[in-house]
């Protein structure tokens, strides 16, 4: 495992205050190199992803190394080098819908930021990220959370602090109180410009100076990418090297909202984009939403709400709302349908028939019926009556009856007054075109005639007598 240069020629995106502290327990050069034997063939600890919800959870905590060092054993955090398998892991991972960054991080090295930055940006073309501040996400680790879809911030999280920094160490009085005097021979007239055998010359501070610009400036142009915005906003709005406490970085654009780590993780799963054939909505009665308050379909079409009734749905889905009223009727079978009904109603005719005109009349009756005869037919072929005294006084009794049933179903929808013009028509002829008006059954149609012309259904009644 190499020992990464930690100061000398090592530009840092980190928080000053997260660099001294380092310093402060920097060991001296002997341990570190009796530290470096130790570890040297150790492996590198393991670094993986949480899967939830279809989210790949990658963790980015403490200091941002390039790669695996005696450093990074020393002081803990995250070497790039691993995020990169891991990210690349989620990436290629088909049980992964999203990915969510899960910062605490003063930042770190410059040196691979930049380059995993653009790897995260060019990832969301596959998968959307988002980054979440949970605690800190300051210099090269927004550098890193800032290429996300959509960045979450807790409300106390530090946020920011974009710039650079380059520690010098001067030893010259340590190694003169030591005895020791240090020759530099170079060839080249910056080759060991800030070395730390010599105090800082104006030459070198000029030197280093226009390479931290040159840094800061392509940080300033790829948060300026990440964030959507122009780079006069960045530098005049978020860049001065401060750091932004939750709503402020938000307000300051650093940041799309506050949240917690449910929230953010909310955020993610709601950025996954729907499948073909499949339809994400928000539930208004709980809230929870896949992928979010914006429902989306294959078509492209959004919306901010779902659907809850058949008009909303019908509304958003003409076509497909037609093929399912088609294939429903598709699936009746009308023919039994008819044939169900037709049974129901020549069942309640002949039933009333046998309370009406009784058993002998209702079984005769009934036997008409079966032949399938018409009306017409039946007319020609059957002769005239003989009425009889006591059958006069019969009919004039049943005339009786059904006045009185007319009078008591008068007051119904439907009964005497109704919208049915009789005219010279019979029952049957009233039934059929009861049926094309309001579109109803016949047995339906037959029960609105019968109300409104109970004369009319009488003489039909006698008619087949």
């Amino acid at each position: 495992m190499p020992i990464s240069d930690f100061s000398r020629g090592s530009i840092w995106g980190i928080r000053a205050g997260a660099m001294e502290d380092m310093l402060s327990r920097m060991p001296n050069p002997d341990t570190v190199a009796s530290l470096s034997v130790k570890f040297k063939e150790d492996p590198e600890e393991a670094f993986d992803f949480m899967l939830r919800d279809g989210v790949a959870i990658i963790p980015v905590n403490g200091t941002i190394f390039k790669r695996g060092s005696i450093w990074s054993y020393l002081y803990g955090g995250t070497p790039l080098s691993v995020l990169n398998q891991v990210l690349t892991a989620a990436v290629d991972d088909k049980d992964v819908e999203a990915i969510l960054l899960d910062m605490d991080s003063p930042g770190g090295q410059v040196s691979g930021t930049d380059a995993f930055s653009d790897l995260i940006y060019s990832v969301r073309e596959k998968k959307p990220v988002v980054a979440f501040a949970n605690g800190m996400m300051a210099s090269a680790a927004y550098w890193i959370g800032s290429a996300a879809d959509k960045v979450i911030v807790e409300r106390t999280a530090q946020v920011g602090s974009i710039g650079v920094l380059y520690m010098h160490n001067d030893w010259s009085k340590y190694d003169a109180n030591l005895g020791v005097r240090v020759t530099v021979i170079a060839a080249g007239k910056y080759k060991a410009i800030g070395n730390n055998a010599e105090p800082l010359s104006d030459d070198a501070r000029a030197v280093i100076q226009a390479e931290l610009d040159q840094i800061y400036s392509l940080f300033i142009d790829t948060v300026a990418r990440n964030r959507g915005v122009s780079t006069d906003t960045v530098l005049v709005d978020m860049a001065d090297g401060r750091v932004f406490i939750g709503q402020q970085a938000v307000d300051a654009g650093l940041a799309d909202a506050t949240g917690t780590f449910d929230d953010a993780l909310t955020a993610a799963v709601e950025l996954i984009p729907a499948a073909p054939g499949q339809i994400y909505f928000q539930s208004r009665s709980t809230g929870a939403a896949a992928p979010g308050k914006e429902f989306s379909m294959k078509n492209g079409n959004q919306g901010t709400v779902a659907p809850e009734t058949a008009g909303d749905l019908a509304a958003l889905f003409p076509d497909l709302c037609a093929q399912i009223r088609q294939q429903g009727a598709d699936s009746v079978d009308t023919v039994v349908i008819i044939g169900e009904a037709t049974a129901g109603e020549r069942d309640r005719i002949l039933g009333l028939a046998r309370i009406h005109f009784g058993e002998e009349s209702a079984g005769k009756f009934e036997e008409i019926i079966k032949t399938n005869v018409t009306v017409e037919q039946y007319k020609a072929i059957r002769p005239e009556p003989v009425v009889s005294e006591e059958q006069k006084a019969i009919d004039a009794a049943k005339d009786a009856t059904l006045a009185a049933i007319q009078q008591a179903g008068a007051q119904n929808p439907g009964g005497a007054g109704s919208d049915i013009d009789q005219g010279n028509k019979g029952f049957l002829v009233l039934v059929e075109e009861t049926m094309d008006r309001k579109k109803c059954t016949k047995t339906e149609a037959m029960r609105l005639v019968m109300r409104a012309h109970p004369k009319a259904h009488a003489a039909y009644l006698e008619s087949v007598n």
